[in-house]
């Protein structure tokens, strides 16, 4: 018992780290343009299994937890499929620009 709780009390004193927490300079978005993009397809015909292919990306690659996705989030979580189209499209400008 005592040491679930010492245990338990490291882990608070450990915090979050970048491990558990990624940051938009580490996160290629080049590894999820097929999802993404059928994630796009999906938004435009107001298709409602947009939010869960949404919600398991989020789940697999913690979405939410990155700020540039924040739109995004917010547009899913309002289920306002345009502004969630919009913001998609802005996250994916960048991939889709030629050298």
């Amino acid at each position: 018992d005592h040491a679930l709780q010492d245990s338990q009390a490291w882990l608070v004193f450990q915090g979050p780290t970048a491990t558990t927490s990624p940051s938009t300079d580490t996160f290629d978005i080049n590894r999820l343009l097929p999802d993404l993009n059928e994630l796009a397809h999906m938004l435009s015909q107001s298709d409602m299994a947009a939010l869960d292919l949404y919600d398991q990306l989020v789940q697999d690659h913690a979405l939410d937890h990155i700020d540039a996705w924040a739109p995004l989030n917010t547009a899913m979580n309002d289920l306002d499929f345009e502004a969630a189209q919009a913001a998609l499209q802005a996250l994916l400008a960048p991939t889709q620009q030629t050298p």
